[in-house]
Formats: C-alpha cells, sequence, structure tokens
C-alpha cells in the first residue's frame, strides 16, 4: 500500500515538474507530449515494482532471519540438554 502511495505523489511531483518548465522545453523532440506521459507511467510503475517487491522482501528477511537463528539455538540447547542425562544413564548401566 506504501508503495502505491509513494508511486502516486511521485507521478504528481513529476507532473508538477514538468508543468513548472519554459516553453522552449517542450519543443524539444525528446520532450513531446507522448513521450513525456510515457515517462511518466513508465517511471512511477518501475518506481512501484521496486519499492512494493524489494522493500517487503527487505522487511522479511530482516524480521524472520533473526527469528530462525534464535529458534536454532534453542533447538540445540534442548537437544543437547536431553543427550547429557542418557549420557550418564548408558554410563551407569555399563558400569553394572
Amino acid at each position: 500500500m506504501s508503495g502505491e502511495f509513494m508511486t502516486c505523489r511521485v507521478r504528481k511531483l513529476s507532473f508538477y515538474a514538468i508543468c513548472r518548465q519554459d516553453i522552449g522545453w517542450f519543443d524539444k523532440k525528446e520532450n513531446s507530449t507522448g513521450r513525456l506521459a510515457g515517462r511518466l507511467a513508465a517511471d512511477a510503475t518501475k518506481l512501484n515494482g521496486v519499492t512494493g517487491n524489494l522493500i517487503g522482501t527487505m522487511i522479511h528477511s530482516t524480521i524472520f532471519v533473526p527469528l530462525i537463528v534464535f529458534n536454532t539455538y534453542i533447538q540445540l540447547r534442548i537437544s543437547v540438554g536431553f543427550t547429557g542425562p542418557e549420557t550418564k544413564i548408558y554410563t551407569n548401566a555399563e558400569n553394572l
């Protein structure tokens, strides 16, 4: 959702920047009406793709990687805790 708001804001700012240009700026071939409209649509869409997917992936990674590491640590501690008493029991059984 925030990516869409950012895209809308960038489109508006780009449009306002285009409107503030001198009249002679629009006479150039690279600044024709069709190219400017296409650039407004394409640039904002590219920005939406980058912000939506990239930021979402970064947030997920930032949140879940530490949780996975913590979970692995807890599992190792539990495994070591269970093997300690079993080793003592087997050692005592061998001595009988």
